[in-house]
């Protein structure tokens, strides 16, 4: 879902990115030309007081380019930095905020937030339905087993027998590694990498 306000403000900011570039460019080509023609003025007036020629005219030429140019590069100068005040957008930052807020936000919690929300909570109860279920069914064969057990030993001393009676319930920690949600899982699952326990469990196994 894309927000379209910030679109907009983008927009607006690249336009005057590309304006406030090219303000800057002609400043710098209007400095450059000043400086270029005070240089040429430079060399001028030496080449004409070592060869002793009078380049009088030419300097005064020079002198009213270089006032020319510089009339120029003031100019230029005032513009970038009167323009970098004027940042106006018709979409303003406020505008962007509050769009997200009024437009955005409501429309997104609707669409995806909530959905995914309520699948979360229905797996959550699911969850809670399935281990409870699993323990009343390890509990169903525990009773059984002692049913069993009190008629091969009335005496009570069936020390003999109960580890003959195999267990259904899960035997090895990779196994509820796998069934159980740990804090481990949780762990993986608040920093965004793969849960390890069920990482390479094919969807449908058991």
């Amino acid at each position: 879902m894309k927000f379209e306000k910030i679109e907009e403000y983008r927009k607006q900011s690249e336009v005057y990115t590309a304006q406030q570039t090219e303000r800057g460019l002609q400043r710098a080509s209007a400095l450059e030309e000043a400086q270029a023609l005070k240089a040429e003025y430079e060399k001028l007036m030496r080449d004409s007081l070592v060869g002793g020629t009078d380049a009088g005219t030419e300097l005064d030429e020079l002198s009213d380019k270089i006032a020319a140019a510089e009339r120029i590069y003031e100019r230029k100068n005032r513009e970038y930095q009167v323009a970098s005040t004027l940042y106006n957008h018709t979409v303003t930052k406020e505008d962007v905020v509050a769009a997200w807020n009024a437009e955005f936000k409501p429309q997104f919690k609707a669409e995806k937030f909530d959905p995914a929300a309520s699948a979360l909570l229905a797996a959550k109860l699911a969850y809670i339905d399935a281990f409870q279920a699993y323990r009343e069914v390890v509990k169903e064969y525990a009773d059984v087993k002692e049913d069993v057990l009190s008629t091969l030993v009335p005496s009570g001393d069936d020390g003999k027998y109960r580890y003959k009676l195999e267990e259904v319930d899960f035997q090895f920690t990779t196994e509820t590694d796998t069934h159980f949600v740990k804090q481990t899982d949780l762990y993986y699952l608040g920093n965004g990498e793969p849960v390890r326990s069920v990482q390479y469990l094919e969807r449908g196994d058991e």
